[in-house]
């Protein structure tokens, strides 16, 4: 186990003396090293969990001892401590930490103590039953806006429960980290109106969730394009399954779309990237799996919107690659603008090449042409 820089010891007033007595420095070291393996005769559930926690942040050698420990204690007995609304909040954040059985972990984010920084590391990875638990307590939400980051990213969470908790941050004008954050929210007014009755809306609610489950557990990944192949033809060889799961995604809402370019796999990516809708397209280019072989790719498709090429345009963290420079220079819908400035760092090879190409603008074969007498002078 490794604990947070962040714990700290618990004040003695929070201990009690007997408490602090064991975990003390003074106390001898056998009886430290007893207490970290669970032999704590006369304390309660609880008050071993404060002991071990103690023992954990004072003396670190005992942190594989205190952790064994605590995965060793039956859920009848570590789960009722858990949820006992006195638990100090870094105890609870120790236990959010480790791989604990779900009740366990339930009685952790139940529990009115918890700091809301363990529950939103819980919500990162937490399977779909808990994941609804954490979404159901907005106050929490709003109180600590990663959680809602956190839920969404994690793909135990259904899509019902992304839409939700977006929702909620909409409303009460949350700012959130995450990547297509804008897209998400233009994506609130794009998708059919929430069905009126309960009964309704829950199968709607379900019926979504089963569609995205669909496409999102997909395990196809889009072929990479070779210079000499064009998409076309790639169309032509794909797959049954690659077409069935094509078809299913087109048919997904906005908000599905957008969440399926933050989770999905480059086959997502690529069918996504070419969405008629901007605001899907530009989620799929902001997604943080993206590698720089798709944006190799993208850079040089002149079949994606101007949109697409302006944003690669403007990473500077994508520009530091050579094959993408050129790639955007070559490109008709990157502005002029940027064009001209990549101009300044292509070899002369490629400076001559575009000064013979016929499907870029004017402007950039005269540049590339006075740059290369430039460079050969």
């Amino acid at each position: 186990m490794l604990l947070n820089p962040g714990f700290h010891p618990l004040p003695p007033e929070v201990l009690g003396d007997k408490l602090s007595r064991v975990c003390s420095e003074q106390a001898p070291e056998r009886l430290r090293q007893a207490f970290a393996k669970g032999l704590a005769p006369g304390f309660a559930p609880e008050q071993l969990l404060m002991g071990l926690y103690q023992l954990a942040v004072s003396f670190r050698e005992l942190e594989e001892s205190v952790e064994k420990t605590i995965k060793n204690l039956p859920d009848t007995v570590l789960a009722p401590a858990a949820a006992k609304p006195e638990m100090p909040g870094p105890v609870l954040a120790m236990l959010a930490e480790l791989d604990l059985g779900e009740i366990i972990l339930e009685a952790i984010i139940t529990n009115r103590s918890t700091p809301n920084e363990a529950i939103s590391h819980l919500a990162r990875r937490v399977k779909q039953r808990l994941a609804v638990i954490i979404a159901d307590n907005e106050r929490r939400l709003i109180e600590y806006p990663q959680i809602i980051e956190h839920l969404y990213l994690n793909k135990a969470t259904p899509m019902s429960v992304a839409n939700r908790i977006i929702e909620l941050a909409a409303r009460h004008r949350l700012e959130l980290s995450l990547d297509a954050y804008s897209e998400m929210l233009k994506a609130l007014d794009m998708d059919p109106p929430t069905e009126e009755d309960p009964i309704d809306a829950e199968l709607a609610a379900a019926e979504l969730d089963q569609r995205f489950a669909t496409v999102e557990h997909s395990v196809l990944k889009m072929r990479s394009l070779e210079e000499d192949e064009t998409e076309e033809a790639l169309e032509k060889d794909e797959t049954e399954e690659e077409t069935h799961n094509r078809i299913v995604l087109s048919q997904l809402p906005v908000s599905a779309k957008i969440r399926l370019a933050m989770l999905g796999n480059r086959f997502h990516r690529a069918q996504l990237i070419r969405d008629s809708n901007k605001v899907v397209a530009l989620a799929a280019i902001k997604s943080p799996s993206i590698t720089e072989t798709e944006i190799d790719e993208y850079s040089r498709n002149r079949q994606l919107s101007e949109d697409i090429i302006r944003y690669i345009a403007r990473r500077k963290d994508w520009l530091k690659s050579y094959r993408i420079k050129v790639n955007l220079v070559n490109n008709p819908k990157t502005p002029i603008t940027v064009a001209l400035t990549l101009l300044n760092f292509l070899r002369s090879s490629d400076l001559a090449s575009l000064a013979r190409s016929r499907n870029i603008a004017q402007v950039i074969r005269t540049a590339a042409s006075q740059r290369l007498k430039m460079t050969n002078k």
